[in-house]
């Protein structure tokens, strides 16, 4: 998409009354906020509509759909009070509504329908999270022909915190500070939770899923989204995947560099240690290290030569008086987990320290095999980390989308599948992370560490 990303947030608490809401406004504020994130949502720009009355809701729904170009992209957010009234309609209440005069004081949602039909319009979000907002734009109970009247064509998604089946009232929560569904909506943003395949790009549909399903199990609410569109439409980056993936072709440029021959060894070293500390620790680099750092992307962006990046280095390395010595003794220093989880399937990793151990069977061993002799001393010269338990069933599906085991459970280790799908296996998973560590153990990599004490 070419145009600009625009959005409309509308928080209404509902303010002196009998039914004012904790955080309707809160929910439209952060949901503005991240929006606005450049790392993020990368919203051009976006109104408020604060605990405002019933007209000046109005004009300032009808002003962004009728002032959108043609490629733009509008979402429309919406945290309140919802009611059905009369023709099952969802109308929606402001700070001057009357209860005892609903038609003339409240908004009915048609009215956005009405506003969507300027013809420039062409991708539109409206996020509902308010009670009976399942019903919205409802003739009857057939919403799918409701949203095929809709002139926005191929980017019409509505999503809303309640629907047809569970509860018809939208819940707020006390320890998480926000309407429940948009509670998870944020996180599935701020988190990259709701980049459900790791590409870095978050979808509509994923992150609806994401907030549906963890809505359905701290709540009775049942979200729901209808759409009419063709293809998907993105909404956020994954801010973490990003930075990973960032990191990760620098690294690899870096690498690529050194085993050109283009870089000495100490060149190289300081300068991988300022980018992982670059990436990992960013707070704790000196100004000598940034330094490096600047002129390092500028080297991996090809802004600079190798030639003029190394003496930036050099000089460094001469002036702070560091020799080759600290920069072995900062490696040593740098203190390696000793477990780690796979972001991606939870499978939980060991480290296994570099040592040495007598691979074989001697010849008095129980159950040996003839090909086990000689016993002889192996060193394994680098530290490795194994996975703590087998891979589970569903671990493997994760990852694979099939699960071949004869015994089935979730929690059980995945069986039947021969060496060429384990391949397969790692290699998907690699590429799921976006790394490249993952492996089989070699025999004397599984032998120590079953042996090793």
């Amino acid at each position: 998409m070419t145009g600009k990303r625009i959005g409309l947030v509308i928080g209404n608490n509902y303010p002196n009354s009998n039914k004012e809401l904790r955080f309707a406004v809160a929910d439209a504020i952060k949901m503005k906020e991240v929006l606005l994130d450049k790392d993020i949502c990368e919203f051009d720009e976006v109104e408020e509509s604060i605990d405002d009355t019933f007209v000046d809701a109005r004009i300032k729904i009808e002003k962004i759909l009728k002032n959108a170009n043609h490629d733009d992209l509008v979402f429309i957010y919406f945290s309140g009070h919802g009611k059905k009234h009369l023709d099952n309609g969802l109308r929606l209440l402001f700070k001057d509504a009357r209860e005892d005069f609903p038609l003339a004081t409240s908004l009915n949602f048609d009215y956005i329908n009405r506003c969507m039909r300027y013809p420039s319009l062409k991708s539109v979000i409206i996020v509902l999270d308010c009670c009976y907002s399942g019903v919205a734009g409802i003739k009857g109970d057939d919403l799918e022909e409701t949203l095929s009247n809709y002139s926005s064509g191929s980017g019409t998604v509505i999503l809303t915190s309640t629907g047809l089946i569970g509860s018809s009232k939208a819940k707020e929560d006390a320890e998480l500070k926000h309407g429940i569904f948009t509670n998870y909506l944020l996180e599935g943003l701020e988190n990259g939770g709701a980049d459900e395949d790791e590409d870095g790009l978050i979808y509509v549909n994923d992150l609806y899923e994401y907030a549906r399903s963890r809505t359905i199990k701290r709540s009775s609410q049942s979200p729901v989204m209808k759409t009419q569109m063709e293809g998907k439409i993105q909404i956020a980056k994954n801010p973490l995947k990003v930075k990973k993936n960032n990191f990760i072709s620098k690294r690899d440029k870096l690498v690529e560099i050194y085993d050109d021959g283009l870089l000495p060894h100490d060149v190289f070293d300081i300068s991988m240690i300022v980018l992982v500390d670059a990436y990992e620790k960013p707070d704790e680099l000196t100004k000598s290290d940034e330094k490096i750092r600047k002129s390092l992307e500028n080297l991996l962006e090809g802004k600079i030569s190798v030639k003029s990046y190394i003496p930036t280095v050099q000089s460094y390395l001469k002036n702070e008086k560091v020799e080759a010595s600290y920069i072995l003794e900062k490696f040593r220093n740098t203190e390696i987990p000793k477990t780690f989880i796979s972001p991606s399937t939870d499978m939980e990793f060991v480290l296994i320290p570099a040592g040495k151990f007598m691979m074989g069977s001697p010849s008095e061993e129980q159950g040996r095999y003839d090909d086990e002799s000689p016993v002889h001393e192996v060193t394994i010269k680098n530290s490795f980390y194994m996975g703590k338990y087998p891979v589970t069933q569903k671990q493997w599906k994760k990852v694979m989308g099939n699960n071949p085991s004869n015994f089935k459970g979730e929690d059980r280790p995945v069986e039947m599948v021969s060496w060429e799908e384990v391949q397969e296996f790692v290699t998907k998973l690699n590429k799921r992370e976006g790394a490249d560590k993952y492996c089989l153990p070699s025999e004397a990599e599984w032998g120590y560490a079953c042996r090793s004490r």
